[in-house]
């Protein structure tokens, strides 16, 4: 006590105030699993024409991308002729099974206007984005449902973060994160946590984040190195606290240095919670307004 009287050091109330902490966690970027799609053929046939041959191509919705020939479908295209010439309740149901081919209704209204079938229909992407995988070439038989295509839309991504088991209560659905990549050092990209995976992974005692970014203008690429920065308040309601190096710790206890008035100092053991912005919660021990070293 002798010691602290000489040094002149600072004092500073307990008092009631809400503690917050950075919760700081590693992971990578990867595509948005809402936004991927598979383009496939819903009837046998051939591919006559790739209008969309490279993987890494960017497509839009609507875009053509191959051109099939298909016995099947033709047969199909015949039938709704032959029934639309006899009734149109017969050609309705005709029409539906072409729709369960694919036809879109521009191209089932095209029938009627050219009163003959067309030998090719077209495959389209039914999202926009970029081809990250062409599993189809030129000439190939496909079976319906067969995958010819995968799409990706980069234009929102994931970073998955991986967040320690004690930091887990910290994080709330609808906090916001601030990511931070290698590969762009000084810039931090707004993202928002849409999902805490259910579960830990046993080795690291962490648990999977995922905090959605925007990406408009495709710098963000699926596999970077990301560090996730999250803000979170640790008590909704105020609670006692002290400064971080108010606290004596000797492993077993934690004592503070209380002010007694005319440069006197008493030592008392108090029990702590939570820390976080440099303070320390007390759960008992000290009242507040108690000044402490």
């Amino acid at each position: 006590l002798d010691k602290v009287q000489k040094l002149g050091v600072k004092t500073e109330a307990a008092a009631v105030r809400s503690l917050s902490r950075a919760i700081r966690a590693t992971g990578t970027l990867q595509p948005d699993e809402s936004r991927q799609t598979i383009v496939t053929s819903r009837f046998d046939g051939w591919v006559q024409d790739l209008k969309v041959d490279k993987t890494g191509e960017a497509v839009e919705r609507g875009q053509v991308m191959l051109e099939l020939v298909s016995p099947e479908l033709q047969l199909a295209q015949q039938e709704y002729i032959r029934q639309k010439s006899i009734s149109p309740n017969r050609a309705e149901a005709a029409a539906q099974h072409l729709k369960t081919l694919g036809l879109s209704s521009s191209q089932i209204s095209a029938l009627d206007d050219l009163k003959h079938t067309s030998p090719t229909v077209p495959v389209v992407a039914s999202q926009g984005g970029q081809v990250v995988e062409k599993m189809v070439i030129k000439g190939a038989r496909v079976g319906a449902g067969e995958p010819l295509y995968r799409l990706v839309d980069f234009s929102h991504v994931w970073a998955m973060a991986e967040v320690y088991e004690q930091d887990l209560p910290l994080v709330q659905l609808g906090q916001m994160a601030e990511v931070q990549l290698d590969a762009f050092p000084g810039e931090r990209f707004k993202g928002e946590v849409t999902f805490i995976y259910p579960s830990l992974t046993p080795a690291t005692r962490t648990a999977k984040v995922r905090v959605e970014l925007d990406n408009p203008d495709g710098k963000l690429r699926a596999g970077m190195y990301a560090s996730v920065l999250l803000s979170a308040d640790m008590t909704k309601a105020g609670v006692l606290s002290v400064p971080e190096n108010a606290i004596l710790d000797t492993g077993k206890r934690q004592t503070v240095l209380v002010e007694r008035g005319e440069g006197r100092y008493e030592p008392r053991e108090v029990q702590i919670g939570r820390r976080g912005g440099g303070y320390v919660e007390v759960l008992g021990g000290i009242a507040e307004d108690e000044k402490v070293v």
